[in-house]
């Protein structure tokens, strides 16, 4: 996704913050002792978005002349400016009626009732200065950006009075305020407003805190309901439904049937009823399976996001994970108000996250507003707990060239990557400090079973490694007597919290008799884990067809949903590679060799459903010419390619083969990898044996892994230049990395990745070699997470290496 001119300025200067999902529109540092606060969306008539926005905390003045700002997006959110500075502005909710916009809410935190209209999309707002002009009520007044509605010739929009004492929760009284639809909606005494509902302390045991943040919602039999937020001290989440009488005058509860099961109700929560005319939907921040262990009153738990619906608002399914981060302490994803957008569901967010200035000091004070869009919601089924039953074993049904059916194999007892695994959230707090250069290993990954009967060659090679919550580190890798055998199985192994070496290799992933050529390994940012893998068909040898299977975890990958068909048919383009990118708007773009050669270019699997279903951007098009300023359709340049986002949106990748100018190709995209255009990178091409990375770090920068010499078998046949670190230079051979600081269009920063002596074996291609100040590992199939805590771990086809960027840089 593009981000602001401002924020991609700041970006390129500092090369220091990470981003949070989706598109950020506003960013403010705890720093700044103004947080971001009160997030609302609204289209306006012409298809532009409006988003706004308050600032709360000890600089921001919210008990005074409460700030806000008006942001726009002219391209369904692609990109944000910022058209509007808004004072005397809090807890407000904008929303669109005949034509103009309007906003609604306090003036001041527990202020005046008021509301302005825009007549020009957002950029100048009408002053609510007395009951003639958008003034409401007098008092003391709560609210949030809660819906608006028309029903029955009435706008309907739920508020709280806070006048019943000074303490938070008690003094909150419920209450709904309408107006008729053609009334002038600036003149106060065209709206009525319902008498006050305190909370009553007894109810749920004694244990109701609080009812707020209301929203008004039309029921299946066209009543009115002012549906709550409930404060309580625990599990489970709860909604109030308060009917409002037709006329809008009286507000009226039953605390036996007005209490139902809500998950996400003990924080604001907004709910909609689809235009369809079938059900409701809502986006909820809840409680999940681990976080429910915790004992932490459920309103401090904002780490998850989801969209629920209901078909009568007392019965609610949780349908989908919309955000998950596995820390609850300073990420959060709250206040969320979103829209209907045809098909898709579009949001904007109160986000906690890390911005390289100290990050949100917890997850309630946000740093930032960010947009969201959802495509296809109302067929979203991704769950954090799903069922997964099966490890490893699986066989297959084929007819016509493609995979019909798979069988699952249940074992009975766990293989050693999935024993006695951690349940506990790791806070990865414990690695080295980022702000100092740290370099650790190699060591190997690849350890030879220590359980009878589990499968184990001469050849392991491509890997593709992931960090987990737990503070694990999972690899998968296929070993094999050869790369075109029918014994190609994939293992796996994990690098338990704490520990310096990895456990002992067992089977992960293998139909018998087929070849399971290519995995991928990567998490979504919904907080499910994904394994990707290539398979040829029955008895077959090599990879030139596979089908493309995939599958889920979302317990560190102890357990795994049954192989999902991705791409059944046997073809090429399906060779899975490391490396799958995952953008800000949650597609995923899997990475496959186009044919089994040494050249021919790269296909994309995309996915914009989270995995669900795939397509082929670049099937049956012409094979494209890789030449400088040459264009193709579907296909990047070089075999192995790795891709990135980019800060603008666009696609870049870097390949093996298939060199422009001698140099290794480089393919860029503006139209989500439809089409490409090739030009040279400023970097030596790769060869057999060898497979880059280009990831982009937590910290901003690209990161681009590689090797000197294309040739494998001479190490030292091609060097580079890089630092000493004392003002002079040396030649270095062997794996390197590269920094860029703006969006891949320099690379200043080189280092030679080595650790400067000792003896090791690389295996699979590569081999045994002597590392030296000036040599490095010369080949291998490279795989890249970075882990919360700042260290990159670097896979080649054997050898496990751990860095940061501090080392990098120095």
């Amino acid at each position: 996704m593009r981000l602001p001119l401002l924020l991609l300025s700041t970006i390129l200067t500092t090369a220091a913050i990470a981003l949070p999902p989706g598109t950020v529109i506003h960013h403010s540092p705890s720093s700044s002792g103004k947080f971001i606060g009160s997030p609302s969306l609204c289209i306006l008539p012409n298809g532009d978005y409006l988003a706004s926005h308050d600032f709360f905390g000890p600089k921001s003045g919210e008990h005074t002349l409460a700030a806000g700002m008006i942001h726009r997006s002219s391209d369904r959110g692609v990109t944000w400016k910022p058209v509007a500075e808004m004072k005397g502005f809090f807890w407000q909710g904008i929303f669109v009626h005949r034509g103009a916009a309007y906003a609604m809410g306090v003036d001041r935190h527990h202020g005046r009732l008021v509301i302005r209209r825009s007549d020009d999309g957002g950029s100048t707002w009408s002053e609510p200065k007395d009951a003639a002009s958008g003034l409401l009520a007098e008092g003391e007044w709560h609210t949030a950006p809660v819906p608006v509605i028309e029903h029955d010739g009435r706008l309907w929009r739920a508020v709280e009075d806070a006048m019943n004492g000074k303490q938070w929760g008690e003094r909150y009284r419920v209450r709904m305020a309408s107006a008729p639809v053609d009334a002038d909606l600036l003149d106060g005494s065209r709206w009525t407003i319902t008498n006050p509902l305190p909370r009553d302390g007894t109810w749920l045991g004694g244990k109701f805190k609080a009812w707020l943040e209301g929203n008004a919602v039309a029921g299946p039999d066209g009543r009115m309901w002012d549906i709550a937020r409930v404060d309580r001290p625990d599990l489970p989440e709860r909604a109030a439904l308060v009917e409002i009488s037709p006329d809008g005058k009286n507000a009226s509860f039953d605390p036996s049937p007005g209490f139902v099961d809500f998950p996400g109700g003990a924080k604001k929560f907004t709910i909609r009823k689809d235009p369809s005319g079938t059900g409701y939907w809502a986006v909820v921040s809840i409680v999940g399976k681990r976080e429910s262990i915790l004992g932490t009153p459920p309103a401090g738990i904002r780490n998850t996001l989801a969209l629920s619906y209901s078909a009568d608002l007392r019965q609610w399914e949780t349908r989908s994970i919309l955000l998950h981060h596995p820390d609850v302490a300073r990420h959060g994803f709250q206040y969320v108000d979103w829209q209907f957008d045809g098909t898709d569901l579009i949001a904007a967010c109160r986000t906690a996250w890390e911005d390289g200035e100290g990050g949100a000091s917890n997850n309630h004070d946000a740093n930032f507003l960010t947009f969201h869009r959802w495509k296809d919601f109302r067929n979203r089924m991704e769950m954090l707990e799903s069922p997964a039953t099966t490890y490893r074993t699986f066989t297959t049904e084929e007819k016509d060239g493609r995979v019909v059916a798979i069988k699952t194999r249940p074992e009975a007892s766990p293989p050693t990557w999935a024993k006695d695994v951690s349940k506990q959230i790791s806070p990865w707090s414990g690695g080295p400090d980022p702000a100092k250069p740290f370099f650790e290993g190699p060591v190997p990954f690849v350890i030879k079973p220590d359980t009878a009967g589990e499968p184990f060659f001469k050849h392991n090679h491509q890997p593709s490694v992931a960090w987990l919550d737990n503070g694990d580190l999972l690899a998968v890798w296929y070993t094999t007597g050869d790369e075109k055998g029918t014994e190609l199985t994939v293992l796996a192994s994990r690098l338990r919290a704490g520990k310096t070496e990895w456990d002992p290799a067992a089977a992960f992933f293998k139909s018998p008799g087929h070849n399971m050529h290519g995995s991928s390994l990567f998490r979504d940012g919904a907080g499910r884990l994904h394994h990707l893998n290539g398979m040829a068909p029955q008895a077959a040898t090599g990879w030139d067809r596979l089908a493309c299977l995939s599958r889920t975890s979302t317990d560190d990958g102890v357990t795994w949903s049954e192989p999902h068909l991705a791409a059944p048919d046997y073809t090429t383009r399906h060779q899975v590679i490391s490396g799958t990118l995952v953008t800000r708007d949650g597609t995923i773009y899997q990475n496959c060799d186009v044919s089994p050669g040494p050249s021919g270019g790269t296909a994309l699997l995309v996915s914009s459903d989270h995995g669900k279903t795939w397509a082929d951007p670049g099937a049956g098009k012409p094979a494209p010419s890789f030449t400088e300023g040459g264009k193709g359709e579907g296909t990047i340049a070089g075999i192995h390619a790795s891709v990135v986002e980019l800060t603008d949106g666009r696609l870049m990748a870097f390949g093996r083969s298939n060199d422009i100018d001698g140099r290794m190709p480089c393919s860029i995209s503006s139209d989500d990898g439809k089409t490409w255009t090739y030009s040279a990178s400023p970097f030596p091409p790769i060869g057999g044996g060898q497979r880059l990375v280009l990831m982009r770090l937590r910290e901003g920068p690209l990161l681009l892994v590689a090797f000197t010499s294309a040739d494998r078998t001479q190490p030292r046949a091609r060097g580079m230049e890089f630092s000493d670190g004392q003002g002079g230079s040396f030649t270095g051979y062997g794996m390197y990395a590269a920094l860029s600081l703006d969006d891949g269009k320099t690379w200043p920063v080189r280092k030679l990745l080595t650790p400067d002596s000792g003896e090791y074996d690389g295996g699979a291609w590569t081999g045994k070699f002597t590392a030296t100040r000036d040599q490095a590992e010369h080949a291998g199939y490279l795989t890249c997470t970075q882990s919360p805590d700042g260290v990159i771990h670097l896979l080649s086809s054997c050898l496990h290496y751990r860095f940061n960027l501090a080392w990098l840089k120095r």
